[in-house]
């Protein structure tokens, strides 16, 4: 193996690394993004006589988004995973052309 392919292995490694970060990272956003939306939704239900209607609607606005931006955090997962099926996308060298 000569230096420039060591170097591409190590880069690759580096790569791949980062990948297995950044899905941790966007679990780790899932999850919680789940755990506040479920709770959220059960303060709504136990407290919904008490709440006016301004109240209901800041609160199912306030729901909504969060569940928005779960959902962008799940796609972000699926992208990520997907790049790690294929996480190198090649180098390409130019040699000068000599006439």
């Amino acid at each position: 193996m000569n230096a420039t392919e060591q170097e591409e292995r190590e880069y690759l490694e580096v790569i791949k690394e980062k990948l297995t970060v950044a899905i941790r990272r966007v679990d780790d956003a899932v999850k919680q993004f789940s755990h506040e939306l479920r709770e959220k939704k059960q303060y709504l239900h136990e407290h919904q006589s008490s709440l006016d209607d301004a109240d209901m609607v800041a609160a199912d606005q306030s729901i909504n988004r969060m569940a928005f931006t779960g959902e962008a955090a799940v796609a972000r997962k699926h992208k990520l995973l997907k790049l790690g099926q294929s996480p190198y996308f090649g180098r390409i060298d130019f040699a000068p052309r000599i006439r």
